[in-house]
Order: C-alpha cells, then sequence, then structure tokens
C-alpha cells in the first residue's frame, strides 16, 4: 500500500493568505466571500458573516491580503464593545455588540467605537 501525506492546508497560530475580493481594511473582520483564486479563498468584509479572520493589512480589491484566523486579535470597534460581550462583524468588518449574524468573537476589554481593541475569536 502506497504511504500517503496529509498537509494542511493552514496551522492554528499563523496566518493565511486570501484574495481581497473588494478592498479589505487592516484590524477588521474578513470572512470568505468566493471560491478560491490562485489557491487563496476570495474574502471581504461581510456583515454579520462567519468569520474566517482579522486583516493584518489594508489591500486593494485583488490583491492578496495576510489575516489571522484564530487567536486574540486586534479589532477595530464599530460601536462600544463591553469585556466579555458576544461580537459580530458589521458591513465594514467592525466589530459590534451580537443581534442577530454569527458571532464572531468575545471582547476581552472595554472597545471605544472607532478604537482597536482585543477580540478572541471563536
Amino acid at each position: 500500500m502506497a504511504q500517503l501525506e496529509s498537509i494542511p492546508f493552514w496551522k492554528p497560530g499563523q496566518t493565511v493568505t486570501g484574495h481581497a475580493e473588494a478592498d479589505v481594511l487592516a484590524n477588521r473582520f474578513v470572512a470568505v466571500s468566493g471560491p478560491r483564486v490562485d489557491g487563496n479563498p476570495q474574502v471581504s468584509h461581510v456583515a454579520g458573516a462567519r468569520v474566517a479572520g482579522v486583516a493584518s493589512v489594508s489591500k486593494a480589491a485583488g490583491s492578496k491580503v495576510m489575516f489571522w484566523a484564530d487567536g486574540v486579535l486586534a479589532v477595530e470597534a464599530g460601536a462600544a464593545l463591553t469585556a466579555g460581550q458576544a461580537v459580530e462583524s458589521d458591513g465594514q468588518g467592525r466589530a459590534i455588540p451580537h443581534a442577530s449574524g454569527e458571532v464572531a468573537g468575545i471582547a476581552w476589554d472595554d472597545v471605544a467605537a472607532g478604537a482597536v481593541g482585543p477580540i478572541k475569536s471563536v
């Protein structure tokens, strides 16, 4: 029997390369928004979507963009957040209090609207 080896697409704690379907801003949530391009998932800011990670840099549409897929991440708040509060993504990728979308993380501190604070990915 031939010996096969399983090679992961991604290992926890590492950044993932995505393909920006639209402009992507650093410190904001990104979601998978389309099929892979050149082997990289298409990502964009999507309100209430299941989050793939947080962009580590800002990139224009059509560019490759690095994002963190897990951990306690620096995320811009789109509204005031309270430590321990569940958050979701707004349409611009900012963390807002969870209302009806997918839970993207948990605020690890109080964060003012427009500020960047620690969010634990879920």
